[in-house]
Parts: C-alpha cells; sequence; structure tokens
C-alpha cells in the first residue's frame, strides 16, 4: 500500500504557513518560489494555492516553479475571493453572483493547467438568517450546478467544502454536503473535509470519513484548536488509519494557523503527518 502524500495550503492569508505573494499586483513570484522551496524542503508533496484573482496569475509560470520544487499542485482554494472581494454564490445581487461565476470559471481553467481540483468553501457565503437561508442554499445551489457543468467540460473536479456554523449557516456537515451533491446530480463534483470543522460538527470523524469515502477527494487538517497538528486533541493516528482503510488517494493538506510561529509549523506538520502515515504502514503489514 503507497503512503499517503502531504500537501500545505499557500495563501496570503494573514496567519496561514506560507505566505506567497500570489495577492500582490503585479504577483511577486520571487516569493511565491521562496514559498515552494520552503514546502519542499519541509518534505511536502503539493502544495494547494488559495487565490483572489485567478485573472492576475501566469499558470504556466506557477506550474514551471512547482515542477521545479518537485511539487504538485494538489488543488486552489477560492476563499480569499469571498473573504477579500465579497464574491459569493449565495449572494442576493445577480451581479455579485455572475462576477463569482466569472472568477471561478477563471479558476477552472487554471485547475485544468494545474491538474488540481478546485474547492469552494466560504466563496460560498452565508443567509441573513431566517427565511433568506432557503433563498440561499438555492442560489449556491444553481451556482453549484453552473461550476459543475463548465468543470465536466474542463476534466476538473470541484470540491464542497462543509463548514463549521459558527463561518456559515450554509453546508456546515458532510451529510449536508452529500445530500447538496446527490440532489442536484453533479457528476463532477465531491467532497473535501476538513478535521478543524468536523470536529465542531461531527458526531465522529472517522465515521463521517467512512460515509463519505466514496465523494472524498481531498482532505485538509488542522488541529482541534486550528493549530497544525498535534498540538490540539484530535486523534490523526485513527483518521489516517479510518482513511488506509477506506482506500482513500487523496493529499492530507495542513491549513492551519501559524503557530507557535510560521517556520515550526511548517516543518514539524510534515515531520508529524509523516511519523503517523509511516506507523499506520507498519500496522497494516
Amino acid at each position: 500500500m503507497e503512503a499517503l502524500k502531504i500537501g500545505i495550503v499557500v495563501s496570503d492569508a494573514m496567519g496561514c504557513l506560507v505566505s506567497p505573494g500570489l495577492s500582490k499586483a503585479p504577483v511577486r513570484y520571487k516569493e511565491l518560489e521562496k514559498a515552494f522551496n520552503l514546502c519542499a524542503k519541509s518534505g511536502y508533496d503539493g502544495v494547494e494555492l488559495f487565490v483572489d484573482k485567478p485573472e492576475n496569475l501566469d499558470a504556466t509560470k506557477i506550474l514551471a516553479l512547482a515542477q521545479s520544487h518537485h511539487l504538485e499542485i494538489t488543488a486552489l482554494g477560492t476563499g480569499p475571493m469571498y473573504a477579500r472581494r465579497g464574491l459569493s454564490l449565495s449572494a442576493e445581487d445577480s451581479s455579485t453572483r455572475s462576477k463569482t461565476l466569472s472568477a471561478l470559471r477563471h479558476c477552472i481553467s487554471l485547475a485544468e493547467s494545474f491538474g488540481s481540483l478546485l474547492t469552494i468553501g466560504s466563496i460560498r457565503g452565508k443567509s441573513r438568517g431566517g427565511d433568506s437561508r432557503l433563498k440561499a442554499l438555492k442560489r449556491v445551489g444553481e451556482g453549484l450546478g453552473i461550476l459543475d457543468e463548465w468543470a465536466s467540460h474542463q476534466g476538473v473536479k470541484v470540491l464542497l467544502e462543509p463548514i463549521n456554523r459558527y463561518e456559515t449557516d450554509l453546508i456546515n456537515t458532510a451529510d449536508h454536503a452529500l445530500s447538496m451533491i446527490k440532489n442536484l446530480s453533479l457528476t463532477s463534483t465531491g467532497l473535501l473535509l476538513d478535521t478543524f470543522h468536523m470536529n465542531i460538527e461531527e458526531r465522529s470523524i472517522s465515521d463521517s470519513i467512512r460515509k463519505c469515502k466514496r465523494s472524498l477527494l481531498h482532505l485538509h487538517v488542522a488541529d482541534s484548536n486550528r493549530w497544525p497538528p498535534g498540538y490540539g486533541h484530535l486523534d490523526f493516528q485513527q483518521i489516517i488509519q479510518t482513511l488506509r482503510a477506506v482506500n482513500y488517494e487523496g493529499y492530507l493538506s495542513s491549513e492551519s494557523l501559524a503557530k507557535p510561529d510560521r517556520v515550526t509549523a511548517v516543518k514539524m506538520t510534515a515531520t508529524y503527518l509523516r511519523g503517523l502515515i509511516k506507523k499506520s504502514l507498519v500496522q497494516t503489514e
């Protein structure tokens, strides 16, 4: 059985482990190269890029930089487009939804160039509460349907991520995300699960992984306090054993706070996860 691969989120968001200058104008590719170098030297197999202005990125240059450091580009994260630009699939304003879909179409093209996944997390937005929640969910569903069709034509997989109730009131659990995919008959959309969100919303992380095994394409890892794995109370050895049991072939992609400091977190996360993966291999022999 092959060892699981580990990756890390590369983002300019405050507190993120690796800051690459992707949100600067113009894009600071020297910063990106330094970020890739740190990831590669720390032992990661891939990087997950969080973007807010996909139309500004040179896919050929970024892919060449990643390949020169023997890194895969595992996924494109879209959260910064919501946090910084206010783009949202659930926005009441049709102009905002149109701009959101246009930006996400750029992301699909980038993902096709990189051979990566495309994540839909916080960019779904949130409702204003009350009756508007159902209307907001309907708008999200309409957007997901459009994205799924575009992605299918370009050979890209879209990932729907359940996010905890304190950050959004739309799609909080794995069950709800699975139901959305099924009810909308989405054929190019799978699941991205995140251990931090699951610790809040799921009764059992391992049971939810087993339930989602056919749709799970990517996994974000952070501990119970959003610190790197090993700094909280989550049982990552059990999580990895469960992933092996369901024949998961995707990445363990670190999305945690830069605690106790950026460099330590990057290096210790890789060391910790590698140790657990190695132990799981021994246990299955």
